[in-house]
C-alpha cells in the first residue's frame, strides 16, 4: 500500500488537474478514484469534520458543468 502524508484539498485539486491533462494528452477518457467512503483505508471523498466538503468542491471546481 501507499501512505500519503500531508494530503489536502488544495493538493488534491492540483494533482487531479495534472491527471486530467495527462489523460487528455493520452486520449484516455477515464479517471477512476479509489472510493467515496473507504474510511478505514483513508480513501474517502465524503465530507468530514476536518475538511468538510472541500474535496468534493475541488472536483466540482475542476469539472463544473463542462461535461468532461
Amino acid at each position: 500500500g501507499q501512505l500519503m502524508v500531508g494530503a489536502s484539498p488544495l493538493k488534491f485539486e492540483k494533482y487531479l488537474k495534472q491527471l486530467i491533462d495527462i489523460n487528455e494528452q493520452r486520449n484516455n477518457p477515464y479517471i477512476f478514484l479509489t472510493a467515496w467512503n473507504e474510511w478505514g483505508e483513508g480513501a474517502y471523498l465524503e465530507p468530514d469534520t476536518v475538511n468538510k466538503d472541500e474535496y468534493l468542491q475541488a472536483i466540482k471546481k475542476i469539472f463544473g458543468g463542462n461535461g468532461k
